[in-house]
């Protein structure tokens, strides 16, 4: 079965890299206006700053073009873990679990990271290195890269593959995403939208905002899962004049662990979100996760912050911000599964004897129901037969006894 698609299963995931690569790993803003010029310092770019009127040496376009060659390749590599655990999942039964593969990839990127950056440390110590700065800014981008690989090329397919679980019927979970990607007849493109915006707003929305103790004109810390907010003033020296600044950093790799713990509870109640939908787990259990899942960063951040000495013992309590859940119920609210005919149960067809074939059959409308409060456990069913109809049977049986002899 070929699937329906424009692009090479191998290129989409190539474009998909190059975007992990492009994606900016900081920025910092003083004015809106500035949003629309994203800042070019991701891995991909080169790591020298280079000047318009240097581009017409041919040197110094050949070492850009090494540079960005170069971290190509170790992109590339760091990312491959990645790649793999997509072409895997693609291929994978939607009814086998494929989360705990999905640990251990990130592992591996993990690992493979940090051995690609003692080797680099180790270069750039080394005191026969030529190219110190360019190393060292390579390093400290390596440190910020296989965070957005993470959440790119393992959370969002596995966000992506419960759209699909809920968006057919139970009896087909024994095919792939790529199977039911490849028939028309099912149309999974909503639900898949309505994931990736989940997924946008767990790995960027922050679940709690805190005031700076350590700014000296004030400002705000904000943590997501995978990035680090700060909105506070900026001083401009020369005119002594104060702006608002806005500023976020990608989450470092030796942070993903801690990071992974502190969202443990939030990505339960993702995966609550689904099971509700499915009808596995009741409204009550929903309601509790998402409550826990909002108190528990809260109160681990609480246990790490200290106290603050200004007259007095001031105790700094982080204030949570429920996007996350708040976007989770809003989505179980509006969420309109694909109903397909091999999941109605018409209700009232009416037997008809050979002599009502004429006749239009009247049936019930299909009633589709809520999300119940205990699981759906369905009871075997009962086939009524209307005493008339065996009676007429009976009769046309004794017909055809007599008819025979």
């Amino acid at each position: 079965m070929k699937l329906q698609r424009g692009l090479p299963e191998w290129l989409s995931y190539l474009l998909k890299a190059l975007f992990v690569m492009i994606f900016p790993l900081s920025f910092y803003f003083t004015d809106p206006l500035h949003l629309l010029l994203l800042p070019a310092n991701g891995l991909l770019f080169p790591t020298n700053l280079y000047f318009p009127e240097t581009l017409f040496d041919f040197s110094f376009i050949l070492s850009m073009l090494s540079s960005i060659f170069r971290n190509f390749l170790i992109g590339l590599i760091i990312a491959l873990p990645g790649i793999y655990y997509n072409y895997k999942l693609a291929r994978a039964p939607l009814n086998q679990s494929f989360w705990k593969r999905g640990i251990g990839l990130a592992a591996a990127i993990y690992f493979i990271t940090l051995g690609i950056t003692l080797f680099l440390s180790m270069t750039i110590f080394s005191p026969f290195s030529p190219l110190l700065d360019d190393l060292y800014y390579l390093y400290s981008k390596i440190l910020y890269y296989p965070s957005l690989v993470m959440a790119v090329f393992i959370m969002l397919p596995l966000f992506l593959r419960q759209a699909t679980i809920i968006s057919v019927p139970s009896d087909l979970h024994d095919y792939s995403m790529r199977d039911i990607e490849s028939t028309p007849k099912f149309n999974i493109s909503r639900e898949k939208m309505l994931s990736a915006i989940f997924w946008l707003v767990i790995c960027f929305a922050p679940y709690a905002i805190e005031y700076d103790i350590y700014s000296w004109y004030g400002s705000y810390m904000a943590t997501s899962f995978l990035m680090d907010y700060r909105i506070g003033s900026s001083v401009y020296y020369i005119t002594d004049t104060i702006s608002l600044s806005f500023q976020g950093q990608i989450a470092m790799l030796p942070n993903m662990p801690f990071f992974a713990l502190l969202f443990a509870f939030n990505f339960a109640f993702v995966r609550d979100v689904y099971r509700y939908l499915r009808k596995t787990i009741t409204r009550n259990r929903l309601i509790a996760m998402a409550i826990l899942s909002c108190l528990f960063p809260l109160l681990i951040s609480f246990g790490l912050s200290g106290l603050f000495i200004f007259g007095l013992y001031v105790v700094l309590i982080p204030i949570p911000l429920p996007i996350i859940q708040f976007v989770g119920l809003l989505m179980i609210r509006y969420h309109q599964p694909q109903i397909v005919q091999s999941e109605r149960v018409w209700r009232g067809d009416r037997a008809e004897m050979w002599w009502e074939t004429g006749k239009r059959k009247r049936t019930e409308p299909i009633v589709y129901q809520a999300t119940p409060e205990k699981p759906v456990r369905h009871r075997e069913e009962v086939i009524t037969v209307p005493l008339i109809d065996l009676f007429l049977s009976r009769i046309r049986k004794l017909k055809w006894r007599n008819n025979s002899e």
